[in-house]
């Protein structure tokens, strides 16, 4: 071990003495979207020599950091709409025995600050409240503002955090509209990893892969099977530009849900009735997205509603410029003229016109090519966000510490 400075003893030796603190960091998630991944980017750029991580999800098999202790936890979940009474019935008989147990392990393991990944996990919002442990909840959506609910949302985190994480001023607008506590709230960007999702030469390995002709422009829109992503507005505004253009092939990148499978039914039949069949490609999920960003023309972001998307920042980073509708954040990660479009939301003819306007502006794609990854490593690179989130960490301990 190399000897430190003399002057750094005192320092060194505290360093030695006193015990990291212990991060529960709770991902109530059981599905590989938008929330798991920013939360696997923090886990993996947080420094492991400075805090003790501890990942507690409901799922036995959770992709994370090597630098994570893990912890099968299935009282960590997000209570969702009962599908019947028997569903009501179970949550009413086993969310205080699950809270009961969080607490449990809250105390034994002596947990100093809990992180949950999502707004409804209402266990650790509980345990946290019980136990006085210091808590943050990060919100991914905007879904709380639509809620007849919003109101008693508000006042459950009010009295459970301690900070409010927004992934956008859109999300953090809407707590605030909603009577979430001002002082509380800040915005934290999510943010990728831009040594990942990085500009290459373009390629031509989606029109291998897909079978596309070599001479035609690909338009792709990257999202699981919803309908809050848009993907009926995508398919709309192909057909509006297939009535001009046959040189432009549309994918849709993505899995389905088994609860969306009449969604894709419905997809598929409107692409039957524009006689797009030709043009339209479903792909299923790819775990290639680097790969396929470097060899698009252009991604369409075409939601309804997004608080904080990562497609629009992957495709950025990879010089691949974004049309966007003007919901949610969109707009904040998308610059209108210099990274990309932000066009009208439920606009299909001015989507397809859009689409066309930039296939046919090669200079114009390569100015907001060089902007789009200049504007991600500025604003949302992996290492803005995990430095924000340890200064949330450090000031909160600190506070705790010295309130004692």
């Amino acid at each position: 071990m190399v000897k430190p400075p003399k002057e750094s003893w005192i320092s060194y030796l505290s360093d030695m003495t006193t015990p990291k603190p212990k991060i529960l960091f709770a991902d109530p998630s059981k599905d590989s979207g938008g929330p798991q991944h920013v939360g696997n980017t923090i886990l993996a750029g947080l420094p492991y020599e400075k805090y003790e991580l501890i990942l507690g999800s409901p799922l036995p098999n959770h992709p994370m950091s090597p630098n994570v202790t893990f912890r099968y936890s299935p009282d960590i979940y997000n209570i969702s709409r009962p599908k019947n009474l028997m569903e009501f019935s179970s949550i009413v008989i086993n969310f205080p025995l699950k809270v009961f147990s969080l607490c449990k392990f809250i105390k034994k393991n002596n947990i100093d600050l809990i992180h949950s990944n999502n707004e409804i996990c209402f266990s650790t919002l509980l345990a946290a409240r019980l136990t006085g442990t210091i808590h943050i909840v990060h919100v991914h959506g905007l879904g709380f503002a639509k809620s007849i609910f919003s109101a008693l949302f508000a006042q459950i985190i009010n009295g459970s955090c301690t900070r409010v994480i927004a992934v956008s001023n859109a999300v953090s607008e809407k707590l605030k509209d909603s009577g979430v506590d001002e002082k509380k709230i800040i915005t934290v960007y999510n943010g990728i990893n831009t040594d990942v999702f990085k500009p290459t030469k373009k390629t031509k390995y989606a029109h291998r892969l897909f079978g596309i002709q070599e001479d035609s422009y690909v338009v792709s829109m990257i999202s699981a099977l919803d309908p809050r992503k848009g993907h009926e507005l995508f398919i709309q505004a192909a057909n509006y530009v297939q009535q001009s253009r046959a040189d432009i092939h549309f994918l849709i990148i993505g899995d389905c849900p088994d609860n969306q499978s009449l969604y894709e039914e419905e997809l598929r039949k409107l692409i039957t009735k524009f006689k797009l069949n030709t043009q339209v490609t479903f792909t299923g999920y790819q775990d290639n997205i680097p790969k396929l960003l470097n060899s698009i023309d252009l991604i369409v972001q075409p939601s309804l509603t997004d608080a904080g998307p990562l497609v629009p920042l992957e495709s950025m980073s990879c010089g691949t410029p974004v049309i966007a509708t003007n919901v949610g954040g969109n707009p904040e990660e998308v610059v209108h003229g210099y990274t990309g479009l932000v066009i009208p939301m439920n606009n299909p003819d001015f989507l397809g016109q859009s689409i066309i306007n930039l296939i046919d502006d090669p200079y114009l794609r390569l100015k907001m090519r060089n902007n789009g990854r200049k504007w991600v490593k500025t604003k949302f690179d992996s290492q803005l966000l995990t430095g924000t989130i340890e200064s949330i960490y450090d000031e909160l301990l600190q506070n705790n510490t010295l309130g004692r």
